[in-house]
């Protein structure tokens, strides 16, 4: 069982589009129950579309909403590229800017 303080990472990887995003939401969901402190790695993100933003964002609101800390490392171009289409700019990996 992990501590307070301990930080879990996810790392997601592939394709984080609509053919895959109920698996990629369950398993965000699943380990976001687990902790406080949370990392999610991206770095193995092949490509992303607006679903797969769209599971981001809900992971960095339902987050805050919880009191939990949500960063986000090792953004991919295909993640910041929809990001910023949708204009969305990505905040240094530990979020979207304000």
């Amino acid at each position: 069982m992990a501590l307070p303080n301990d930080s879990l990472t996810l790392c997601l990887d592939g394709d984080l589009t609509i053919e895959n995003a109920a698996v990629a939401r369950d398993r965000l969901a699943a380990w976001m129950a687990r902790g406080e402190n949370l990392t999610l790695d991206l770095s193995a993100v092949k490509s992303c579309d607006t679903a797969g933003l769209q599971l981001i964002c809900a992971a960095l609101k339902s987050a805050a909403q919880s009191g939990k800390s949500l960063r986000m490392s090792a953004l991919p171009p295909a993640v910041e590229s929809v990001a910023a289409a949708l204009g969305l700019p990505l905040e240094g990996g530990s979020g979207l800017a304000s």
